[in-house]
């Protein structure tokens, strides 16, 4: 539930695209690039 909320929220915030969204859903990495940069998506990463 806390990585759809995490994916929600970049979405809103415009760091990812939709299309990005629909695959970070579907195969659920830790960060994805997306507008020319990398976000971490996964709240349980630690850096």
């Amino acid at each position: 539930m806390r990585y759809m909320l995490s994916v929600a929220q970049h979405v809103l915030a415009g760091k990812l695209t939709i299309r990005h969204a629909i695959y970070v859903l579907r195969v659920r990495p830790v960060a994805v690039a997306s507008k020319g940069q990398t976000w971490i998506i996964d709240p349980t990463f630690e850096v």
